[in-house]
């Protein structure tokens, strides 16, 4: 399981080294055997970003002391940057739309399984998130990952 924190283009980087060293073992590559979690705030206009923002920078301000590897030192001085989370592209916080576009990316690096951490999660964050995000993706069958 990969971190919440840590940017896309290091999860796409583990994950590719992940898939390399499948192929030079002789393991096959099961991308279900990868979890990446990514933290989830769904919002609808300014308002709510400006909250969700808030809250992005208190989850942060509680792990970012466990925050380990690449980058990892912009988080244990989160409370010190007011501008940090202007420019963290770890969660998926934003509109139905901003979140499809940073699913698809991290899809197109080969993550197909995607944990979330929702601080203040509700049924209708939950009914957004499977009518307006989830139908922009694959729709076969989910399959359990065999592990």
């Amino acid at each position: 399981m990969l971190d919440q924190i840590a940017p896309v283009d290091v999860i796409i980087d583990r994950v590719r080294t992940f898939r390399e060293e499948c192929e030079r073992v002789g393991r096959p590559h099961d991308p279900m055997m990868v979890g990446v979690t990514r933290g989830l705030q769904i919002v609808h206009n300014d308002e709510e970003r400006k909250r969700a923002i808030f809250t992005r920078r208190e989850v942060l301000k509680n792990i970012g002391d466990l925050a380990r590897g690449p980058g990892a030192e912009r988080y244990h001085h989160i409370k010190d940057d007011a501008d940090a989370l202007e420019l963290d592209d770890a969660p998926l916080l934003g509109t139905p739309e901003e979140i499809i576009a940073r699913l698809k990316r991290l899809e197109a690096g080969g993550v197909e399984n995607v944990l979330f951490a929702a601080p203040g999660a509700s049924a209708a964050g939950l009914r957004t998130f499977a009518e307006e995000i989830m139908p922009a993706f694959d729709t076969s069958p989910m399959v359990l990952a065999q592990v």
